[in-house]
Parts: structure tokens; C-alpha cells; sequence
């Protein structure tokens, strides 16, 4: 008889793990729930490793996914920094031109009352002769 006290999901002989392992590091990700993720060369096998006791199943498979949709998508943080801020100067451009149409409304409105104005005048104007 034997008891598990943790539950491991491991991908071995893991890329990612033996580039880690060249360069002599070593990764830990940590939630408020503890240690979940970590990459290391534990028994010469190159780990990528979930440990979390209860969900370390569910959070292999999300790595899985994570690193297929990575292969499919290649996507850099400097890819996503660009694009971001490239929205925010849409979102900036925007902002701008919304300030300037409201300026052109008020001043067609203006214009508009203006105008109004004038052929009430004109048809008063001409009902009195």
C-alpha cells in the first residue's frame, strides 16, 4: 500500500526544458496558490512540469495549448506592444477628431439657427406686404 502526497504531470525531454537546462536556469511560476509550473532537469529528464496537487492535469493541458497555439500563432511580446500601441494611437486619432466634429456640429448648428432665423424674418416680411 502507498499514499500520494503530490500529484506531477510532466512533459520530459521537453525543448524548452534542456534550453533551460544548457543555460543553467531554472523556472518557477508561482499563483497566490503556490507553485503550479516549473521547468527543470530533475532525474536527467528535461521536465516542464505542472505540480500544483489538485490541478496539475487541467494545467498540463493548458501549457499544451498554450505552446500549440504559440506554434500555430507566433506571437512576440514586441508583436503584441506594437499592435497595442498602435490602437491606442487609433484610439488617440480618434479622440481627436471626435473633439473637432463636435466643434464642426455646434458650428453648423449654429449656422443652421442662424439660417432659420433669417427666412422666418423673410416670410414675416413678406406676409406684411
Amino acid at each position: 500500500m502507498f499514499k500520494v502526497s503530490r500529484q506531477h504531470y510532466a512533459l520530459v525531454k521537453n525543448v524548452l526544458a534542456q534550453q533551460y537546462d544548457n543555460e543553467g536556469k531554472k523556472l518557477q511560476v508561482y499563483t497566490a496558490n503556490g507553485l503550479w509550473f516549473l521547468i527543470d532537469n530533475s532525474f536527467n529528464l528535461h521536465e516542464a512540469e505542472t505540480v500544483h496537487p489538485e490541478t496539475a492535469v487541467d494545467d498540463n493541458n493548458k501549457v499544451q495549448s498554450f505552446f500549440n497555439s504559440l506554434k500555430d500563432y507566433p506571437l512576440t511580446t514586441d508583436f503584441i506592444l506594437e499592435t497595442m500601441n498602435g490602437i491606442q494611437d487609433n484610439q488617440l486619432l480618434f479622440a481627436r477628431n471626435h473633439e473637432t466634429h463636435i466643434q464642426a456640429i455646434e458650428e453648423l448648428g449654429l449656422g443652421v439657427r442662424t439660417l432659420t432665423d433669417l427666412i422666418v424674418k423673410l416670410e414675416n416680411k413678406s406676409k406684411i406686404r
